[in-house]
Formats: structure tokens, sequence, C-alpha cells
């Protein structure tokens, strides 16, 4: 009698288990194992209807499932990670170590599978083939996971390069914790900062570009600094001028009173640099509104950015700084976010007129030093 033969006479229920059993023989997890730890198997074979929960995360390990047919997915907390599909094996693991299963498998199609309890898996463990066949789909899997976990960290470079001039590290480390959306669009309340050099046109023109660069630099890397340091995102540099927010959803609230010293201590960092010989003098706008937050622009260039009339406010006031002699002057809206403590110390200015903007109520403060 030929093997095939002594299969089909060693299968009780006929043509359908023989019919499984050869389906068996042809999964790579059972090359080379024999006949007679097989046979078992073909009663051990049932079919899962689209949706239907395989495996159930946090279940003590019931069998290990090998997808017949059919497409399977592997989530957690409902984030599908990666499909199954014929011939995979799926749960060993939960075996192994004796844990329970921390996935859920979840058909996606209309699925047969092989379902191995306990008694059965553990009588295979003791078939060498079966062994080293498991060895094999278990580095298989190592390796997908090796190469996910690579691009993940990719994906998260990425990021951080994008993010790495825009906000400190420790908020950058946030969000990669949290796994926010930090590019999609969407409406928040944000306090905006804006900050100029004052006479920059008429200095500049005197000097070598070169040596423009190197003052600009220098001011710029510790203006940067500071703004990280009080919790801000760095936007943009606009020629001379800082854009810079706060107000990212999920991360720390807007804080006024932080940020209106955020704006002293950038006026002083700017007196410490000299563009063209003379102490760098900086003009600072605060408001705060509704803005748009998210990318913008094309797949071949985008940026992250915030757009609305606060911002517009915020540039506007910073233009007015020099033109009312205020180092830093803040709307209205930012202001009543300050204590009545902290609002007294600066200057209500009642009726001011801003380039491009009907007039305004705004609150200046000069800083010590200025004369």
């Amino acid at each position: 009698m030929d093997q095939a033969s002594a299969a089909r006479a060693a299968v009780p229920d006929g043509a359908r288990a023989f019919d499984a059993l050869i389906a068996i023989r042809d999964a790579p997890l059972f090359a080379g194992v024999s006949s007679e730890r097989l046979t078992p198997l073909a009663d051990a074979v049932r079919r899962f209807d689209s949706g239907e929960k395989i495996i159930a995360a946090g279940e003590a390990p019931r069998f290990v499932v090998v997808i017949m047919s059919g497409e399977a997915r592997i989530c957690v907390g409902g984030v599908h990670l990666v499909t199954r599909k014929r011939h995979d094996v799926i749960g060993e693991q939960a075996f192994i170590d004796g844990v329970n299963h921390s996935a859920d498998c979840i058909a996606a199609t209309p699925v047969t599978a092989l379902c191995i309890d306990a008694e059965a898996f553990d009588g295979l463990h003791v078939d060498h083939a079966f062994v080293r066949n498991l060895e094999s789909a278990l580095s298989r899997k190592l390796r997908e996971s090796t190469q996910e976990r690579s691009y993940r960290y990719r994906s998260e470079e990425l990021l951080a390069a994008e993010f790495r001039s825009h906000v400190a590290r420790p908020v950058r480390d946030e969000l990669l914790a949290k796994g926010l959306e930090y590019g999609r669009p969407r409406r928040v309340e944000a306090a905006v900062l804006f900050s100029d050099i004052r006479d920059f046109t008429a200095t500049s023109e005197k000097m070598d570009p070169l040596l423009i660069a190197a003052d600009l630099s220098g001011y710029f890397s510790d203006a940067v600094d500071h703004l990280h340091a009080h919790g801000a995102f760095v936007d943009k540099f606009i020629g001379d001028a800082v854009m810079a927010f706060w107000g990212f959803p999920g991360l720390a609230e807007v804080d006024a009173e932080r940020m209106l010293v955020c704006a002293e201590g950038l006026v002083e960092v700017a007196r410490r640099h000299e563009l063209g010989g003379s102490a760098i003098r900086v003009g600072v706008g605060l408001s705060f509104g509704s803005v748009f937050m998210g990318n913008i622009g094309s797949a071949e260039k985008r940026q992250f950015t915030i757009i609305g009339p606060a911002v517009n406010l915020a540039a506007r006031l910073e233009g007015a700084c020099r033109d009312h002699g205020w180092d830093v002057l803040a709307s209205e809206s930012f202001a009543l976010r300050l204590s009545p403590e902290r609002r007294s110390t600066l200057t209500c200015s009642s009726g001011l007129q801003l380039r491009g903007a009907e007039q305004r109520t705004a609150f200046g403060l000069r800083v010590g030093g200025n004369d």
C-alpha cells in the first residue's frame, strides 16, 4: 500500500478528512513530519466567517492556528498590525512562553484554519522536523518584526527631523510617545508670538552678506533655545523675524504668564547680540485666538504652520512696537488670560491704530534697560 492509500485508510471520516490531511501536509510547518503525527490533525480543521475572532487578546492559549485558506488580521487595541495568509502560523508564542495571547486574530475573509490544541502541539514537539519548521516560522516573523521596527524608527526619525527645529527635545519626545497626529489639519486656540529686529533693513544695507548671516545665526540660535525653554513651537524665520506659538493639542495648556515672561526674555536675549556692531533690539507682538494648525503645501514641499487672524494680529502688534515705543505689545485677548496682578504691569493703549486693521486695545510693556 502506498503512502497516500495508507493515509486514506487511517482517516475514519473518508474523503473530506483525507483532503484536509493532504492540505495539512502542504503546509511548510509540517514538511517532513511523519504521517502518524499528522493524521489526528485532520479533525482539527475549522472554518471562520469574515469578522469572526479566531484568537482573543488576553485569553489563555487554547490552540496554535495555521491558516489553510483566507486571510486574518492581527490587531492590538483595534489597531491593525499585520495580515496573516495561507500557511502562516498564529498564536504559537503564547504556547511556547506560557502566557496569554497579546493580540486579537480576526478573520478578514472566510478562513479555513488548522487549530492545534495543547495536547497535539506537545505531541508534535517530539518530532525534530516539526521543531525545525517551527523555528523557521518564528525566524521569519522575527525578520518581519525587525523590518517593521526599522520602518517605524525611520518614520519617527523623519518626524524628529521635521520637528527638530520647531520644538525642544522633551516636547518632541512627548509627541512621539503619545503618537499624536501632528500634521493633521485642525482648528485650535493658540497663543502667537512675532518678533522682528528693529532697523534691520537700514543696518543690513551697510553690511557684507556673510557678516549679516553670522550675526543673525548667533541671535537666532539663542532665540530658538530661549523659546524652546518656554515650551514654544518655533514656526519659522521670516527674514529677520521669528514666529512662534503655543497651543499644540494634547500638550501643555496655554500659559499666558509664562509666554509673557518668554517675550520679555526674548528682548533681553536680543540685546546680548549685535548686528553690524550695534546691539540688536526687537519688538515682540503677542496675541491669542482661533487658528488653523497643520501641514500645508504639496507632496514635494509642505510645511507645518498656523494660519488665522491671531497670527496676523501678532505680526501687526510687533510692527506697532516701534511706532509706540514698546518692547512687547499684547492683544486684549492675550492680556485677559493674565492674572489681574500681572496685567497691571502692562500699560493699556485704547484706540491703537494697526496697519491694515481696525483700532484695537492693546497692552504694552517696556523691558528693563530700555531707554
